[in-house]
């Protein structure tokens, strides 16, 4: 019967001439119209999939796990397909992504052919080491317009020119830099670094960097670049929908220690527990920050507590800056695209959680073939469409374990056959 092997898996200072840079124009614009190695080796091409038929005349992988089914078919799990459950329940939801992609793209190819100056270039010189020191330069110079066209060129400390490292052209990636770059190295936020917050600063206000950073994010996406996707919800809405129109997340709280105790106040099963839990030195230091009393009355209120706290440390804090970092984003007419499609363009600004689907997969494996015109090649062409078939069906399988997916995913990464 089959051979079960064992499965496992291997700041800059900076001179700050950033007042000298002339306000632009907010434009207002209207958004409303819209590897790892190898599959089939030449080890087990020859064999592969025709020791138990003798023929090579198989119509899909399923063929290949006729000899582990039959041998223990209790005891695997039914695979149930949701493909004819999802087209008896419409197009809708399936397709509700694909649709916001699209508007998206649309969204900003529009915003970009209106505010964006073909007729000029801003020319950007740049070390990767060094980008955010580079880049608040050449964004605070005063001839600096955030609307002409970028072209950039790297170079080393010494100076010489260099062309990019990456497959895509210098400015994707200098935007890529340029994201990250913003995110850890201005000093204007805190947090987990795919769910940040604003963090009050009184060095980086002096130097304007709330608004730099909220420029840098607004030039990057309209000029094709990522969004940095490492915004927390609590910050992102705060810009889609006003902050006096946000109830802040606590889970975005920076301080584990704030989330505990905040968490006290939300779990309270009893008046005692709550007003224990509002005791805090934290906590009362807050609550005579906003002019709220120091205790509850009723189990109820906890929610209020809760509420008022969260949205003081997260929006009441740094609404100071806060409005710089709005001002940054306002560039070019970002910021009321933003207010006008908050849904869409939370998905560059906010950390996705994004499953893996099936050609995320394919793309983490290299193909080699052998010689064309072989007998080999023609059985990993095969076996690769078999591969990829099953790829496309894991999509739709309601019910299947890890054990089964990481076991069928073996026999065709190494070519493992069945006696």
């Amino acid at each position: 019967m089959a051979n079960r092997l064992p499965l496992s898996w291997p700041n800059g200072e900076d001179e700050d001439v950033f007042d000298q840079m002339p306000d632009l124009p907010e434009a207002k614009v209207d958004c409303s119209g819209v590897n790892q190695r190898v599959l089939a080796s030449d080890d087990h091409a020859e064999d592969f999939g025709d020791r138990r038929s003798g023929s090579t005349n198989m119509t899909s992988y399923a063929s290949i796990l006729v000899a582990p089914v039959e041998r223990d078919q209790d005891s695997l799990p039914t695979i149930v397909s949701d493909s004819d459950e999802e087209f008896d329940k419409g197009p809708e939801e399936s397709s509700q992504l694909r649709n916001d992609t699209v508007q998206l793209r649309d969204v900003l190819l529009t915003l970009s052919q209106r505010v964006v100056d073909t007729a000029t270039t801003s020319y950007i010189n740049v070390r990767r080491h060094h980008i955010w020191e580079d880049s608040a330069r050449i964004l605070r110079r005063k001839r600096f317009d955030p609307r002409s066209i970028i072209s950039v060129k790297f170079a080393d400390d010494d100076g010489t020119s260099e062309g990019a490292v990456d497959l895509g052209d210098p400015r994707r990636e200098f935007l890529r830099l340029l994201l990250q770059a913003s995110n850890l190295q201005s000093g204007v936020f805190q947090g987990p670094e795919d769910r940040r917050v604003l963090f009050a600063n009184s060095l980086a206000r002096e130097k304007d960097y709330y608004r730099l950073v909220g420029m840098m994010i607004a030039w990057s996406v309209i000029h094709g670049g990522p969004g940095g996707n490492f915004l927390s919800k609590t910050l992102y809405n705060a810009l889609a929908y006003g902050i006096e129109n946000v109830s802040a997340d606590p889970r975005d709280l920076p301080s584990s220690t704030m989330q505990e105790k905040i968490a006290l106040i939300e779990n309270a099963s009893s008046l005692h527990s709550l007003n224990s839990a509002l005791e805090d030195e934290s906590i009362q230091s807050v609550l005579v920050a906003q002019g709220a009393k120091p205790s509850s009355s009723s189990l109820e209120e906890k929610g209020k507590f809760v509420k008022l706290i969260t949205n003081f440390l997260l929006l009441d804090s740094t609404r100071y800056v806060f409005e710089d970092f709005q001002k940054g984003m306002h560039t070019m007419g970002l910021l009321d695209c933003i207010k006008e499609h908050p849904r869409l363009f939370e998905e560059i600004f906010c950390a996705q959680e994004q499953p893996l689907d099936a050609n995320m997969v394919d793309l983490l494996f290299r193909i080699e073939y052998a010689e064309e015109g072989t007998r080999a090649r023609e059985k990993q062409e095969r076996a690769v469409v078999f591969w990829r078939d099953y790829l496309q069906d894991c999509g739709g399988i309601k019910y299947l374990t890890f054990e089964v997916v990481n076991f069928i995913s073996v026999i065709f990464i190494f070519g493992i056959q069945f006696y």
